[in-house]
């Protein structure tokens, strides 16, 4: 009896080892799980001032590249070249532009500026305000003083502190459950994502899968990212590994970033998106800007700028299961 009751035993035990194994074949082979592609849904990037940049902007706090901008004199190989004389800080849609899921943080800018006139404003204003810019300056009489004067001034310049510029994520995506169909979709938003266990987990990584500190965090929950993931330039420069001076001409050419996104879902549901920060080494400037600015001297005057800087995309892969 005791030996049928050891028998029993140790089938019972042989029973158990081929359940284990069985689930563990179907586990990491995911039979009877059906992968699906994400899309991109709900994928935001946008730009907020920063608060060092509206109360850190005189002398005693001008950064390192600011005290000798002439240093970054740089010619590309296209012939192209880039000669800071100064240094000015930024604000607003001057600091930063926001086209669609892309940011664009200004970091160098060639400016051309052209007054203009007719008549008695050649002589008296024009002229003087010309001299005044002797280096870059350039005056032109159309005919005579009466047909028509105008002066142009050039100049190309670095911006302060770029790298404290305000970032802001928010990310989420689509899947497609009806093979294509559009009958069953769900969405999935980071900001919209809060359970009991944090929701949606966001982490960054560099290119090589270093982990990132991204807003002081290495790991963003949906809680924490109610209202976004806030972070500045300059984090998503060191997650990429990249410096804005080394080697120089990335501060006046500029880079790109792209905010890689891959959703993955583990079996029991959990949901990770782990964003690789990757740089794009590419000349990164922006189409031409041109606005009518007020002179020191109450003259109109047309400005044209380019910015070159930082290009901040983002793109969206993964997969969740049915």
């Amino acid at each position: 009896m005791l030996h049928n009751h050891r028998i029993g035993a140790l089938y019972r035990v042989l029973q158990l080892i081929v359940l284990a194994v069985i689930v563990s074949y179907c586990v990491h082979t995911e039979v009877g799980f059906v992968r699906h592609a994400v899309r991109p849904w709900g994928v935001m990037l946008w730009a907020t001032q920063s608060r060092y940049l509206l109360t850190n902007t005189g002398e005693g706090t001008m950064p390192s590249h600011c005290t000798n901008p002439e240093a970054y004199k740089h010619q590309h190989h296209d012939g192209h070249i880039f000669l800071p004389s100064s240094c000015e800080f930024l604000l607003g849609d001057d600091a930063v532009a926001v086209d669609g899921n892309e940011v664009f943080v200004h970091t160098f800018i060639e400016e051309t500026t052209v007054w203009e006139e007719f008549g008695d404003a050649c002589a008296m204003q024009v002229a003087p305000w010309c001299a005044e810019n002797v280096t870059s300056g350039s005056y032109r009489v159309q005919g005579s003083s009466n047909s028509g004067c105008s002066c142009t001034v050039s100049r190309d310049f670095l911006v302060g502190s770029p790298e404290q510029q305000q970032i802001i994520l928010s990310h989420g995506f689509e899947v497609d459950f009806s093979n294509q169909w559009g009958d069953t979709i769900q969405r999935r938003a980071i900001a919209h994502d809060t359970e009991e266990d944090g929701g949606m987990q966001t982490i960054f990584e560099s290119e090589d899968g270093l982990l990132c500190h991204i807003g002081g965090k290495t790991l963003w929950s949906s809680t924490d990212a109610q209202h976004g993931i806030s972070t500045t330039l300059q984090e998503l420069l060191a997650c990429a590994d990249v410096h804005l001076d080394a080697p120089r001409h990335h501060r006046t050419m500029g880079i790109g970033l792209d905010l890689r996104l891959a959703y993955q879902q583990k079996l029991g549901g959990d949901l990770v998106c782990r964003i690789k920060v990757v740089p794009m080494p590419f000349h990164s400037r922006a189409p031409r800007m041109t606005n009518f600015v007020k002179l020191p001297n109450s003259g109109i005057a047309r400005r044209a700028r380019r910015a070159h800087g930082i290009a901040l995309t983002t793109s969206v892969h993964g997969q969740v299961y049915s």
